[in-house]
């Protein structure tokens, strides 16, 4: 990535953190039955991993802005070379090149954020990619600096206007779930965000607010059977599977919810029965070349590994540590400064009738604000108090 102008070079920006990661799960009832060959210790289906990836312009975009929430991110790194395989690149091989149409939006987008930097006294820099996409680079150890930047990104593309009739039905359901947690006498609390969205909060760990929530659900959306064509597929395909697992000695059970689906568990603990299982997985389900448009896009990235899902070593990475710092990444200092801006903008917007909300914990919390002259007032009084 290149400079092309600059504006007010700050030192220190943090590089871009890009998670990866694979969605992996299981799924059953409490009301279950089961036919077991040979029992296996109680297994444990991996809850899902939050999938974390955009398109390929903003994904170079957040990049150049040096984005870093604070918040570790997955990345999936499939362990053996021996199963790699060819990125699909699409018609014909060709990496993705992006239209004139795509640069001129994006770069529109950069134009914007830094006249509204400019308008907030905020430095930046102006650095521009092979293709052509521009994007202002600022420091993100700087909370005004984020802080500008998100409410820049919210204004510009607010959320959706929700439909009243899917809010409705939304408070109705959350009515319904705070009526059973009151009845059980657990403590929730009911929450909203700034688009008018509301759900319930409460105590996930305790197991009688858990059971009231999933009673509640249960009426709200009844399991649906599967028809007759689905259900003969999949005991067709139950069947194979039980065979390659008797034929390969790897104990399993055969369960059944009362809606009637049906599915193959085995000790998802013990190593040795899992690698036995993804042996006959490999067999019966031979894996599928990859596309992956990222990889795609990144001249330097190397052909994606991809193993099965069992198998994939997952690794929690995030920001390389700043000299001196903790596990945030900041110095002492750079969180004493951040949580003093934080507190003199919120105290600013509250004395000028700014509307704004905080987002996360100390120190990587971001103020976004309507973008105003009071805003504007209050955010060079802040840089100017320093």
């Amino acid at each position: 990535m290149s400079t092309s102008t600059r504006r007010s070079r700050i030192p220190g920006a943090l590089a871009a953190v890009i998670g990866l990661s694979l969605l992996a799960g299981a799924c059953g009832t409490d009301d279950e039955s089961t036919t077991t060959t040979a029992p296996p210790d109680e297994g444990q289906i991996a809850e899902p991993l939050e999938a974390d990836a955009g398109a390929a312009a903003r994904i170079r975009r957040d990049e150049a802005l040096g984005r870093a929430d604070g918040a570790e991110r997955t990345l999936a790194v499939a362990p053996s070379a021996d199963e790699m395989i060819a990125v699909d690149c699409g018609a014909g091989g060709e990496p993705w090149v992006p239209s004139p149409e795509e640069i001129a939006t994006a770069n529109a987008d950069t134009d914007a954020l830094a006249a509204t930097l400019d308008t907030y006294g905020i430095a930046y820099d102006i650095v521009t990619d092979e293709y052509g996409f521009t994007a202002a680079e600022i420091d993100y150890t700087d909370a005004v600096a984020q802080s500008v930047v998100d409410s820049f990104w919210a204004d510009r593309y607010p959320p959706e206007p929700i439909d009243p009739a899917e809010l409705e039905r939304v408070q109705a359901e959350n009515d319904r779930i705070a009526a059973a947690l009151d009845a059980v006498g657990v403590a929730y609390t009911r929450q909203s965000d700034e688009g008018g969205w509301e759900w319930v909060e409460w105590d996930y760990e305790d197991p009688d607010a858990q059971a009231a929530v999933d009673a509640v659900y249960a009426e709200l959306y009844p399991p649906v059977p599967p028809s007759g064509e689905e259900l003969e597929s999949m005991r067709a395909e139950n069947d194979r599977l039980a065979a390659a697992f008797d034929a390969a000695g790897i104990a399993y059970t055969r369960v059944s919810d009362t809606a009637g689906w049906e599915w193959i568990e085995w000790d998802y603990e013990d190593p040795a029965t899992t690698e036995a299982a993804q042996a006959v997985f490999d067999e019966l389900y031979p894996v599928e070349p990859l596309v992956d448009p990222i990889a795609c896009e990144f001249d330097d990235v190397a052909p994606v590994d991809e193993a099965p899902l069992d198998e994939v070593a997952v690794d929690p990475i995030s920001i390389d540590p700043i000299e001196g710092g903790g596990d945030s990444g900041f110095t002492p200092e750079q969180i004493a400064m951040r949580d003093a801006d934080v507190a003199a903008m919120t105290a600013g917007f509250d004395a000028a009738g700014v509307a704004y909300t905080s987002f996360g914990d100390s120190p990587w919390v971001s103020v976004v604000f309507d973008l105003s002259p009071a805003a504007v007032d209050v955010i060079t009084g802040v840089l100017s108090a320093r």
